[in-house]
């Protein structure tokens, strides 16, 4: 039980600076550092992920505790769409990688996946309780437009969760297909869970760190989100994408 309340209270943290940052590391915590101002001290026990952008400076050591720890990185590009990712190992992948590469053999694939995609969309919105209305069932479900604006830093933290959730599942964001396309799964499955959000959360309309606080929060109430979706994505890439 002990082990189980610690690692429910990792969290992961964002580094998104204005000016240039130095990240280390110091016995059992990470330090962030900046000309004139204070260093800021974040034990490694309680961090399940770093969410980063490119004003942060790691040292070599800082980035191999992280990773020995378990903790992923992520780093953040221009308009914070996602620029790189440091992994740790993960000792037991999950077979539904090796089953989209099998399904991706399939010269209908794509039509197969963003069947699968729409189906979830649809799923979600049955479940939400706003109803078939359809308009919104054309926006959301076939469109893949969110029925709101979803502020970045929203769509950014719920990004950084299916990526950790990726890592942990020994799976890829990307896979190529042999006919020279590519299966986004990543970007997919980060757009069904921004959507879940924009049906059932009212964000507040605030500082970024309030928003990013409030959707940690809720992706934090159903951790089982994104394995669930694993789950029905395994069962339809053993039969070939097909639904």
């Amino acid at each position: 039980m002990k082990r189980a309340e610690a690692v429910a209270r990792r969290s992961p943290i964002y580094l998104l600076a204005a000016s240039p940052r130095r990240v280390m590391v110091a016995a059992t915590s990470l330090l962030v550092a900046g000309q004139g101002l204070p260093t800021r001290r974040y034990p490694l026990r309680l961090l399940s992920r770093i969410v980063c952008n490119e004003r942060i400076d790691w040292s070599g050591e800082a980035i191999s505790t992280c990773l020995g720890r378990g903790i992923l990185i992520q780093w953040l590009g221009p308009a914070r769409r996602a620029g790189g990712t440091a992994r740790p190992r993960v000792r037991e992948p999950d077979e539904v990688g090796a089953l989209i590469e099998a399904a991706l053999e399939r010269c209908d694939w794509a039509v197969r996946y963003s069947n699968w995609l729409r189906h979830e969309r649809m799923r979600i919105l049955r479940n939400s309780g706003a109803g078939l209305d359809p308009a919104l069932v054309a926006e959301a479900v076939h469109r893949d437009r969110l029925p709101e604006y979803l502020h970045e830093c929203a769509r950014m933290a719920c990004a950084s969760a299916v990526g950790a959730m990726l890592h942990r599942a020994g799976l890829q964001e990307s896979y190529a297909a042999p006919d020279g396309g590519d299966l986004e799964l990543g970007d997919g499955l980060t757009r069904l869970v921004e959507l879940e959000l924009a049906l059932h959360l009212k964000l507040p309309v605030a500082d970024r760190e309030a928003i990013l606080l409030a959707t940690e929060r809720w992706l934090d109430a159903d951790a089982a989100r994104v394995p669930r979706i694993l789950g029905r994505l395994r069962r339809v890439a053993s039969a070939g994408m097909e639904q």
